[in-house]
């Protein structure tokens, strides 16, 4: 697991993690009883969260988690930031935990897929879009704690992304790239990126995002 945040780059390794400062050539070694996790997130200026069974949240400059909450049955597969001070993630036992940064408390749990929840995508406040390997993207109301919107896709679905306030980007195991429009509820563009699966999507900048493949191919898409 690698994230640039900024000036920070994080990076998990032999179940030790890393801190980096890029610009001070700054290093901080996270205690290595912290259990191995290739998911991880900044979820505020000096919070990242991280976790395989267990979410541990830590301060960028501290040694020890000050707070760990146990969510999912099965070990994850998103973790993602929200609005006011909320954690969201997904796992393979198919439901979304909402999750309050600062207490560790799970605020809710969102049922609906049939299969694992691979990526999970903050829309505004009170909305967030999931997809899965059920090959559905649902649209949830979090106030309401209930789906509002499903997208049959087709394919497995394996990573997605936010491009735009409309946008979102979904990655597939027949190695498509969809751009899917919210308010027309439709696939307004498709492309054959790979000849094997799409395994991940990650925003550059702009309208500009990377791809990466179980060819082993990374590409940079622009738009």
């Amino acid at each position: 697991m690698t994230i640039v945040e900024e000036d920070r780059l994080f990076v998990n390794a032999n179940g030790r993690f890393y801190i980096y400062n890029i610009k001070n050539n700054y290093e901080i070694k996270w205690d290595q009883s912290f259990e191995e996790s290739e998911l991880a997130v900044v979820v505020s200026y000096n919070t990242i969260a991280f976790g395989y069974f267990i979410m541990y949240f830590v301060e960028f400059y501290n040694e020890e988690p000050y707070n760990s909450i146990s969510i999912h049955d099965t070990p994850f597969t998103c973790i993602v930031p929200h609005y006011n001070n909320r954690v969201i993630s997904g796992g393979f036992d198919r439901y979304i935990a909402v999750i309050h940064l600062s207490t560790g408390e799970k605020i809710s749990s969102l049922y609906g897929h049939t299969a694992e929840v691979r990526a999970i995508v903050s829309l505004n406040e009170d909305t967030i879009a999931s997809c899965s390997i059920d090959g559905t993207i649902r649209v949830w109301s979090l106030s309401l704690e209930t789906c509002t919107e499903v997208y049959d896709a087709g394919p497995k679905l394996r990573c997605m992304i936010r491009l735009s306030d409309d946008i979102i980007i979904t990655g597939d195991d027949e190695g498509l790239i969809n751009h899917w429009s919210l308010t027309e509820k439709k696939v307004i563009y498709s492309k054959k990126a790979d000849e094997n699966g799409i395994t991940t999507i990650r925003r550059i900048d702009g309208l500009s995002y990377l791809t990466t493949s179980r060819s082993a191919n990374v590409k940079i898409w622009m738009n």
